[in-house]
């Protein structure tokens, strides 16, 4: 992105909701209001942006109206049961991802190898 303060590197919307598919449930109301501000960029988006957004938002009423937009009309119901069921998916797969690395950080607590909560930076420069 291109500032007043010269060039600063961001991620993408598509990046940034895969990155935001935590355990935290609060993030899947970002990613929707996400995905929403991707489709609002273009006055009359695409088939693949259409079929991306109904992927990963996590509102029914937009899945819903991203698959009518596509032909693809399906009820609230069964969209609000299908992500729930994402939603659990992606939670999963979050634990997986930290569970070795939490691991890992106990290990080394335990061992004296961290520095202590609230450690001031600058000690690390020293």
């Amino acid at each position: 992105m291109e500032t007043g303060w010269g060039r600063i590197p961001v991620v993408s919307i598509p990046d940034l909701i895969e990155l935001k598919k935590t355990r935290r449930l609060y993030d899947y109301e970002v990613i929707s209001n996400l995905v929403r501000l991707r489709v609002s960029q273009e006055p009359s988006p695409p088939r693949t942006v259409l079929l991306w957004a109904a992927r990963q938002t996590f509102r029914a009423e937009d899945r819903v109206e991203y698959l009518r937009r596509l032909g693809l009309p399906a009820s609230s119901a069964a969209c609000r049961r299908r992500i729930a069921w994402e939603i659990q998916r992606c939670q999963a797969r979050d634990a997986a991802h930290w569970r070795p690395v939490l691991r890992e950080l106990r290990e080394f607590r335990r061992r004296g190898k961290l520095l202590e909560e609230g450690t001031p930076v600058a000690r690390l420069l020293d």
